[in-house]
């Protein structure tokens, strides 16, 4: 959890200073926006630890005789990865003027792009660089600051007290944003829109009613002609005189 948070020297803090460096130098905005979100992981990583192992059990009684430990199919992979959030980060260590060991970088250098430069293609000073790793530390510890007053003794009623003091900020959050109902307005109405036009109209009418129009026709033609075919001599007497005043009608026009 602290490595996720971003706490030097642990992996998680190398991540997320190069993203936030790489931020700074293209966009400033990007990088407040970077900065916000990783003290927001910090909040909520420690608010997850905070909810299961602080406090009272907020379970049954039957429930909490059944808490056991993770088999070690699980626990066994969590040490290793626990091993490399602790160590993995020193093998990206950030250059800092003429300190540059940053092992990984170099092994990557072959295939991706340098992004830790400025918009004129300058690497930040060490200072700004120094001041950006202060910022993003500062950020991540304000995050389980607030963590910690709101849910490690308190538990769910820290949250419900922070929600009650900020109706609407805890209804964007909850509501995610509102992402999926702006995806919903711009996207996916306007594409059942068009969908249902293309099916109603386009399917529905031209295409169809290509297709249908030829054996409708020849079926209304057998069902109009079939009257003429009666058997009877005299019908098709009449019919063959009918048809030589025809022939003759158009000859001497």
């Amino acid at each position: 959890t602290v490595a996720i948070a971003g706490i030097p020297p642990l992996a998680g803090f190398f991540s997320k200073d190069a993203i936030l460096a790489a931020a700074w130098g293209s966009n400033k905005i990007l990088w407040g926006v970077g900065l916000l979100t990783a003290g927001l992981t910090a909040c909520y990583m420690f608010r997850a630890v905070y909810m299961t192992f602080e406090g009272e059990f907020r379970g049954t009684e039957e429930q909490k005789s059944h808490l056991h430990e993770s088999p070690k199919v699980m626990t066994v992979p969590l040490m290793i990865l626990a091993v490399g959030s602790v160590f993995a980060g020193f093998l990206g260590i950030p250059k800092l003027g003429s300190f540059d060991w940053n092992v990984f970088g170099h092994f990557l250098e072959p295939v991706i792009v340098d992004v830790g430069h400025d918009s004129h293609g300058h690497h930040a000073s060490v200072t700004v660089e120094l001041l950006l790793m202060a910022v993003s530390v500062i950020g991540a510890v304000a995050g389980i600051l607030i963590a910690k007053n709101l849910y490690k003794t308190r538990g769910l009623e820290g949250g419900e007290s922070w929600a009650k003091r900020s109706p609407e900020v805890h209804k964007l959050l909850l509501e995610k944003y509102r992402v999926d109902e702006l995806y919903d307005a711009i996207v996916v109405k306007p594409l059942a829109a068009l969908s249902g036009f293309c099916h109603k109209v386009i399917d529905s009418i031209f295409v169809e009613g290509v297709v249908r129009t030829g054996p409708f026709v020849a079926r209304l033609t057998g069902d109009i002609l079939r009257f003429t075919t009666t058997g009877n001599v005299r019908h098709y007497l009449l019919y063959f005189f009918a048809g030589l005043l025809a022939l003759f009608w158009w000859v001497m026009r």
